[in-house]
């Protein structure tokens, strides 16, 4: 098998379910194992994988439909360091609704698209 091969494929994340799923009682979620003997807990070779950092989502699931980085936006100075070809806005949820209609009006006038929202259509309702 050729190295570029080996290198393009990407490691493929296993179904985490926990230790004891065989009993009807225990749900599907994923808990640690804690017990002192646990073969999972131990990450022992031939047991279930264990829920790790390294099975995370790559730089790929924080971009945009059209390839723009999506990055939250809670403050006018979080806008003005933005670029609008490279980068989409998404309002954080703890914005009240003063605060969003000005980061609306300063994004539409930097060219800045916003991710959930329609922002043209939110400043005449909301205006």
């Amino acid at each position: 098998m050729s190295e570029a091969f080996t290198i393009s494929r990407e490691k493929k994340k296993p179904w985490f379910r926990r230790q004891d799923i065989h009993k009807k009682r225990i749900k599907e979620k994923w808990r640690k194992p804690k017990g002192i003997h646990s073969k999972v807990r131990m990450k022992k070779r031939g047991y279930q994988a264990v829920v790790s950092i390294g099975y995370g989502t790559g730089s790929h699931s924080w971009k945009d439909e059209k390839g723009l980085l999506i990055r939250k936006v809670c403050s006018i100075r979080d806008i003005l360091s933005m670029d609008g070809k490279r980068e989409c806005a998404l309002l954080s949820g703890t914005v009240g609704m003063k605060k969003r209609l000005a980061l609306l009006k300063e994004g539409k006038q930097k060219g800045i698209s916003f991710r959930g929202i329609d922002g043209e259509e939110e400043i005449k309702i909301r205006a």
